[in-house]
Formats: structure tokens, sequence, C-alpha cells
């Protein structure tokens, strides 16, 4: 007896006339119906996504700020940056990728910089709050 979340989507398109090329079906795991790959390229430029990505990490990887002011420059600067990711980047699991992708390295860099520069520049705040309520 068949449940009333089963059915058979190949058979679905097929009645429909719809060429199997043209479709796609998600259920869970893959329902065979359609080309995974073709999808995910049709649906996001993951290619621009991944060189964001790499860019991220290049430009703030090795940064080492000497002072508080320059934690507090680059730690608004990593955030700005990095919270473009959620609306560029879907988020799929790792299966669907084709290679190592560098997102969650790019996860690494922005957590691991973040909690490394946050007392600084929260300190640096702290001045410059300080100094804007005193001169006016």
């Amino acid at each position: 007896m068949r449940g009333p979340h089963d059915w058979d989507g190949r058979r679905l398109v097929l009645t429909a006339g719809v060429p199997e090329s043209r479709t796609f079906a998600w259920t869970g795991p893959s329902a065979g119906i359609g080309d995974t790959g073709e999808l995910i390229m049709a649906a996001w430029d993951l290619g621009d996504v991944e060189k964001r990505y790499l860019r991220f990490i290049e430009r703030f990887e090795r940064v080492t700020p000497e002072s508080g002011r320059e934690a507090f420059v680059n730690q608004v600067l990593l955030i700005q940056e990095w919270r473009r990711f959620p609306f560029l980047d879907p988020d799929l699991p790792a299966e669907l990728l084709q290679h190592d992708w560098p997102g969650p390295r790019a996860a690494a860099v922005f957590h691991d910089l973040r909690n490394r520069w946050h007392r600084r520049a929260q300190a640096e705040w702290d001045v410059m709050e300080d100094g804007t309520a005193t001169s006016g």
C-alpha cells in the first residue's frame, strides 16, 4: 500500500508530456528525474560564489592588525564582506557540490578572525563612543 507522500514523479512527468531534460523533481533524496548538476548550474552561479569565497579568504586570512583601531576597521570590513554570502550561497549539501567547496573554509576564517579581533575592536569602539559623548 502506498502512503500519501509516495508518488511516481517519472510517470507523472511522462504522462504530462514534459521532456525529462526540462524537469527536475526533489522530494528529499533525488527522485532520478532530470540532471541535478544542470539544475544547480541554472539556478545559481556557483562559479561566482566560489570566486568570492576565495577572494574573501585571500583578502582577510593574513591580516594582522597592529592596533585597536586597525582591529576595529578590519573587523568592520570583515563583517561587511561576510554578510553578503547568505544572499549568494544556497548552502547546498556537500554531495551536490562537485569539488571541495570553499564556503566552510571561508566561514572558519571569518569566525576565527572575528573572535581574535573582537576584544580590541570593541575596546576601540568604546574609546570612539566615549570621545563622541564627551565632545558633543
